[in-house]
């Protein structure tokens, strides 16, 4: 799971945290048995996917879609 490479809202740069004074950087929060990850943002608190979210989010939808049973 790889954070976004800047925050959408304030443009702070996921690199450049620690020279903002953020030394951990983006908050990371993941999601169990999805692959999906939250991180917020340590200055202006928005909240963001990882950067692999679309794809994860796509694959699970193929996954549902394949299991539904219809008679």
């Amino acid at each position: 799971m790889t954070p976004p490479d800047k925050c959408p809202s304030c443009g702070l740069e996921h690199e450049k945290c620690a020279e903002e004074g953020f030394k951990d950087g983006f908050l990371m929060i993941p999601l169990p048995m999805t692959g999906l990850a939250l991180c917020i943002c340590p200055n202006c608190f928005a909240v963001m996917g990882n950067k692999e979210c679309f794809d994860v989010q796509r694959k699970i939808k193929e996954k549902q879609e394949s299991r539904i049973v219809s008679v």
